[in-house]
């Protein structure tokens, strides 16, 4: 995830270190920070499917996450005083849990159309490595949430 550009808000300082409340600091073209998170866990889980009409299918799928690892680069890209990018890396191991369900619909003996929501959530502590300073300190709690909405549609060449 990347962010660009930055807007001064009002601050105590009277603007003394960004500006006036609504200037613009750095132009929106400019990359300003981008955040690389990647998680790796062990998924132990159970998935339920139902028929609940004829042509009508609910699925379930719940999962726990009892190891999760994260490695975050975290890259400053107008601080030079933190070195080439990325210059900050998180790593800590945690637990997660991950939670989905579909209905589908079968519109004839081949075709299958669906929609869902699922939600994902993991945390972690660990440390935060300041990478060009041979430099470490604690990471306090790092979370990841993901909550969405989806679609499919299914065609199965053979109905045995």
């Amino acid at each position: 995830m990347s962010a660009y550009g930055a807007r001064c808000n009002k601050d105590q300082v009277g603007g003394a270190y960004c500006g006036p409340p609504g200037s613009m600091a750095v132009p929106f073209g400019t990359e300003v920070i981008n955040n690389k998170s990647m998680w790796s866990s062990l998924r132990l889980g159970t998935e339920v499917t139902a028929r609940l009409l004829d042509r009508v299918t609910f699925r379930g799928d719940a999962a726990f996450l009892p190891a999760a690892y994260l490695l975050n680069e975290d890259s400053h890209f107008l601080r030079p005083d933190l070195g080439p990018t990325p210059n900050i890396e998180d790593s800590g191991t945690g637990w997660g849990y991950q939670l989905e369900g579909e209905l589908k619909i079968d519109v004839d003996d081949n075709w299958t159309v669906g929609a869902g929501v699922r939600y994902w959530y993991a945390e972690t502590g660990g440390v935060v490595d300041w990478v060009h300073f041979a430099e470490e300190s604690d990471l306090q709690d790092f979370t990841s949430e993901r909550f969405g909405v989806f679609g499919n549609v299914s065609y199965r060449f053979s109905t045995f």
